[in-house]
């Protein structure tokens, strides 16, 4: 830097130095010796308006980096938040698949229980069929005793009544041995 602005300052000093170090692979930029006023004025305004547009671009770039960081944030916001839907979902698929094998569990139960049931009503409707089997039995047995008994009382009835009628009576029988004795 300070080889630089020693070389502005003394411009013929860079002349010469320009030519000796055309060997080396040095550059020197001639900035004309001379400035007018107006010359001046205008390069500070072109400065000014230089560091302006500098100033500018950096705010530029300062808005645009501002921007990509909120972007950012809402972008890991929205990242985060995508990352807990996936797990609640994911929550809710496993509480899901639970509550499914549970059922998938009670339900092949039921249909145990229900084939059991059905079998054990298989064997009550046999139950039943013998017992209203040996109840038509007993039935028909009843009825035919029912209708011994009938005719046995029948019988006994007409016995008793031809015992009455051909027996004598106690009131003969004594009629019959006083005339005897007599």
């Amino acid at each position: 830097m300070v080889w630089t602005e020693q070389q502005i300052k003394e411009p013929s000093t860079a002349r010469t130095s320009e030519k000796a170090s055309k060997n080396q692979l040095v550059r020197i930029v001639n900035f004309p010796t001379v400035v007018s006023e107006d010359s001046a004025s205008s390069i500070a305004d072109e400065a000014i308006a230089a560091l302006e547009l500098v100033s500018e671009a950096a705010k530029g770039v300062k808005c645009a980096e501002d921007r990509a960081a909120e972007s950012m944030a809402r972008a890991q916001t929205l990242a985060n938040d995508a990352v807990d839907n996936v797990r609640l979902l994911q929550s809710r698929i496993e509480r899901a698949e639970e509550a499914k094998r549970q059922a998938d569990a009670e339900l092949a139960e039921n249909k145990a229980d229900n084939e059991k049931l059905r079998n054990e009503l298989k064997e009550a409707d046999a139950r039943i069929a013998d017992q209203e089997n040996v109840l038509a039995t007993a039935e028909r047995r009843a009825s035919v005793a029912e209708k011994r008994a009938n005719d046995a009382e029948a019988a006994l009835k007409r016995l008793t009544h031809a015992i009455r009628t051909q027996l004598p009576t106690s009131h003969e029988v004594a009629a019959t041995k006083q005339a005897a004795t007599s």
